[in-house]
């Protein structure tokens, strides 16, 4: 994520740390914030004051060809943007498999159906909530990774040039 205001990361780490004390204490959390920005340095302060750098770390940006790996091994992608247009990085994840949790009214609920392969909150309370099931419950995790990967995207190449192109047509026949 862009570490700027706009895209939330203090709410972010807000909503972790509620988490964290809503979860039993024996279940582990470790977070990792890809991307860099603006806020980089203010969230880096907040973590070592609060003792959230035990358990969320901000490694900046990440190569593209690393992605793949780095979905593959997480459980749970997390996108607190209230004005996300799309989300690109929430779709490669949910076609990576992870269920995702973002808001309504953001471009996430274009690819996640809450409850199915994901959920999306209606503020940061219900974020609170639904990460807080995801994080305590394997089976819900793996019933939805599950869907995940067996019921790809609408948004996959082959159908979003076809739809360019079929638009192109319509265009072009006015």
């Amino acid at each position: 994520m862009r570490l700027a205001r706009r895209k939330r990361p203090g709410p972010l780490l807000d909503i972790l740390a509620r988490v964290r004390a809503a979860v039993d204490p024996s279940v582990q959390i470790e977070v990792e914030i890809y991307g860099d920005g603006p806020d980089r340095t203010r969230l880096e302060r907040r973590l070592a004051e609060t003792g959230m750098s035990r358990w969320v770390t901000l490694p900046g940006r990440v190569p593209r060809e690393e992605l793949p790996g780095r979905y593959a091994a997480a459980h749970v992608y997390v996108s607190p943007a209230q004005l996300e247009s799309f989300g690109i990085a929430a779709l490669e994840a949910r076609t990576a498999g992870l269920p995702v949790v973002g808001r309504h009214g953001s471009g996430v609920g274009e690819f996640v159906t809450s409850g199915v392969n994901g959920f999306l909150a209606a503020d940061d309370d219900d974020l609170v909530e639904r990460l807080a099931a995801l994080v305590s419950d394997r089976a819900l995790r793996e019933r939805m990774t599950a869907y995940n990967l067996a019921h790809p995207p609408e948004q996959d190449w082959d159908r979003v040039v076809a739809a360019t192109l079929a638009e192109y047509r319509r265009a072009g026949a006015r």
